[in-house]
């Protein structure tokens, strides 16, 4: 696949629990993800 596309693979190890801003991971509790590192608040299944 090469037209007007990358791709990149990633590991989906963590994937739900790391923070998108910070990197830091965290265990998601209900539907607000809450940073404890860096305090970003985001929805639990909105994509980062």
């Amino acid at each position: 696949m090469s037209y007007k596309s990358r791709v990149q693979l990633l590991n989906p190890h963590n994937s739900t629990k790391k923070c998108s801003r910070c990197g830091m991971v965290n265990a998601p509790k209900g539907a607000l993800y809450k940073c404890k590192k860096c305090g970003l608040k985001i929805g639990s299944l909105t994509p980062a």
